[in-house]
């Protein structure tokens, strides 16, 4: 896992835990057995596992995507982005 630190940029685990939509614990099962009951688990042994990406320069408003926002935003969740900002409008007149 890459873990964002730059002190500690990797990670050596084959677990991670949530409660809710957070991240609690990340390591291995063996130090992290006193978790408790899993309501779902995932096998995503040889997958990569990533958080959700920000798109942080959008242009929401303009028109090409306004006539299809929903879509454009459908798109988005499917690309694994779950966080979308406009950078604004341009004022016209």
């Amino acid at each position: 896992m890459v873990s964002g630190d730059v002190r500690a940029p990797l990670v050596d685990a084959d677990m991670i835990v949530f409660e809710g939509d957070r991240i609690v614990a990340v390591g291995h099962e063996a130090r992290l057995g006193g978790v408790g009951k899993a309501d779902l688990v995932i096998n995503a042994e040889g997958a990569t596992v990533a958080p959700g990406f920000i798109d942080s320069h959008a242009h929401l408003e303009m028109p090409e995507f306004r006539k299809d926002l929903e879509e454009v935003i459908q798109r988005a969740k499917v690309s694994g982005i779950d966080h979308i900002f406009t950078v604004g409008t341009e004022k016209r007149d």
